[in-house]
């Protein structure tokens, strides 16, 4: 993450601080630690006054301790990224399946939906899937596995967009 802070930036100084916030004038970050076999795969929670937001991709599982902050933001942007059969069912081998699978791989469409039914709430405007896989999912899985979790919920909620690999999403203002 720091080279690739240092090539777009020129030599930007960063501390990673797992668990803990910055404050940027009205914005505060809050850093989420997520669960990847990628070096400093973290999250965020961003808030500025009365608006919030959550960002996380590259995760396996989202540990409870965050919860609390996780729970009735505005905006999420998570990562829903394979259905299981596709996966299993699909071009990688058995150790990458393993991997995807795993708890410091990615979210499937069932546990991001899952996470949702328990962090979603009044406040709640917008939930964007992404990191979606191209050859282990497809859009319409994702919206199909999140209306059943809702349904078993008995929950509801219809804004929900699909953020693409190779396409920018709508402007979203929270």
């Amino acid at each position: 993450m720091k080279n690739v802070l240092e090539k777009e930036l020129g030599n930007f100084r960063y501390e990673y601080y797992e668990d803990k916030k910055a404050i940027i004038g009205d914005l505060t970050v809050n850093v989420i630690k997520t669960s990847h076999d990628a070096e400093e795969s973290i999250g965020f929670v961003l808030t500025n006054n009365n608006s919030s937001m959550v960002y996380i991709t590259d995760t396996g599982y989202i540990n409870q301790k965050y919860f609390k902050i996780l729970s009735n933001n505005n905006l999420y942007v998570l990562e829903s990224n394979h259905d299981i059969k596709m996966l299993m069912d699909g071009p990688y081998p058995y150790y990458l399946q393993q991997r995807v699978r795993g708890d410091k791989g990615h979210l499937s469409n069932k546990q991001a939906s899952d996470y949702l039914c328990k962090f979603i709430g009044d406040n709640t405007r917008k939930i964007v899937f992404a990191h979606i896989s191209e050859h282990n999912n497809s859009y319409e899985k994702v919206i199909e596995t999140f209306n059943e979790e809702l349904s078993k919920n008995d929950m509801k909620f219809d804004d929900v967009l699909i953020a693409k690999q190779n396409e920018a999403t709508e402007v979203i203002e929270v």
